[in-house]
């Protein structure tokens, strides 16, 4: 049988944080592709990337002409929220 060395504390740390670093990128694309998703049933569409959702998702919400109810207004901005508290 093979042993194998502990990793020293700081190497762990590292790792940690690469782990976390993952974690929240595939968060936030989901969230992203799931919002584009639902936009795209209102007849929203947002290209991919996160800077363009970022940048396009509040004019959408601002823009009184498109098909978004108040509630559904709401709702997109509680999501787009929750995108900057993980990015």
């Amino acid at each position: 049988m093979r042993f194998v060395e502990p990793k020293p504390i700081e190497q762990q740390d590292i790792q940690i944080l690469h782990r976390m670093r993952e974690r929240l990128n595939k968060q936030s694309t989901a969230l992203i592709n799931q919002v584009r998703g639902m936009l795209a049933e209102y007849g929203i569409v947002i290209t991919k990337g996160k800077a363009s959702f970022r940048s396009k998702l509040p004019d959408i919400l601002e823009n009184a002409d498109n098909e978004l109810t108040a509630k559904g207004r709401n709702i997109f901005y509680q999501l787009y929220e929750e995108f900057n508290d993980i990015v």
